[in-house]
């Protein structure tokens, strides 16, 4: 069974080659498990960045993703 990770970057990709480094490193990590990785953004610079983050969060968790990053 394949189970389902979903990573709330605090930024858009490129935005940041140091949180970038983050969402590859839990990407290698995964990588000839039997995880599937999925990315969603909360951009940090927004002044609603908790809201969407929060959103983020509950959709995976109503959705039944194994783990939340």
């Amino acid at each position: 069974m394949t189970k389902r990770v979903l990573y709330v970057s605090p930024m858009p990709y490129q935005a940041n080659a140091a949180v970038d480094a983050i969402c590859h490193g839990i990407q290698n990590r995964r990588a000839g498990s039997d995880a599937e990785l999925h990315v969603a953004y909360a951009d940090f610079a927004q002044a609603d960045w908790r809201e969407q983050a929060d959103r983020h969060v509950r959709a995976g968790a109503d959705a039944g993703y194994d783990a939340i990053v």
